[in-house]
């Protein structure tokens, strides 16, 4: 009976110790202002109108509705903006303060575009973070960069590089270049600004994300300051590094709303 009795012991703390482990590596986003209609969902519940200082977790969509936006701050200092008619999910979310590089950051952009200024997550380890849509991979490496979608994907590079990648290979741009991704299917491709589409970028680059960085952190080792801008969109798979899986854990998705 004592051994088991010490065994029962061992493994209640073994648990305790994993449990806490998960909670401290969990993490949140929050909604640090929005402008008109913006909902989150969380599976296949019920959609929940957002106000600003809303917190999100893993596993919630957010979709935002007709001239409508909003700027999210995730734990690690990443700043995301959704322009209108986006819808966006944050599948796989961890961070821990002591060791960033162990965390992890998996978001799918759906529909729409967005603006995104890299955190402490993808900064340390390039592998840890993926945000994915059907058409295209790619992997940024401390960059500040736009993307949108107008029948394929289009990319500005501001600051660093990015790789895109589909089925048929990879190709890197950096600084100053555009880059056009027709289809999963063909390479992508540097483009002319005379070849964007009128306005393809003009939204997201209109979102103000000045104080929303929260801290030194935000662009920490890719020369940029907090409130700069990193733009993604369209139907595209942004990833850094290869072989991820969304993986996420619905115990902890539930959106809290703060009054």
């Amino acid at each position: 009976m004592g051994i088991t009795m010490r065994a029962m012991r061992s493994a209640a703390v073994l648990v305790v110790l994993v449990c806490f482990t998960n909670w401290t590596m969990a993490a949140t986003v929050q909604v640090v202002r929005l402008q008109g209609s913006v909902t989150a969902q969380v599976g296949s519940g019920p959609e929940q109108t957002l106000k600003a200082g809303d917190t999100l977790r893993q596993g919630t969509t957010i979709t935002t509705g007709q001239s409508s936006n909003v700027v999210l701050r995730f734990d690690d200092g990443q700043v995301v903006a959704l322009k209108s008619l986006s819808r966006f999910t944050i599948e796989s979310y961890r961070y821990d303060a002591k060791d960033p590089s162990a965390g992890q950051m998996i978001l799918s952009l759906l529909s729409g575009g967005m603006r995104a200024i890299t955190g402490l997550v993808a900064n340390s380890n390039r592998s840890a973070f993926a945000l994915k849509t059907p058409v295209a991979t790619i992997g940024i490496r401390g960059t500040d960069f736009l993307a949108a979608l107008s029948q394929g994907l289009y990319n500005q590079v501001k600051v660093g590089s990015i790789s895109v990648t589909t089925s048929k290979g990879a190709e890197v741009f950096g600084a100053t270049q555009y880059a056009f991704t027709a289809s999963p299917a063909v390479l992508p491709s540097s483009v002319a600004p005379s070849a964007l589409p009128a306005g393809i970028f003009t939204e997201l680059e209109a979102i103000a994300l000045a104080g929303a960085a929260g801290g030194a952190s935000v662009g920490a080792g890719m020369g940029l300051s907090p409130g700069a801008a990193l733009g993604i969109g369209g139907l595209i798979v942004i990833g850094i590094g290869a072989g991820l899986s969304a993986t996420s854990d619905n115990d902890e998705v539930t959106p809290t709303t703060h009054h």
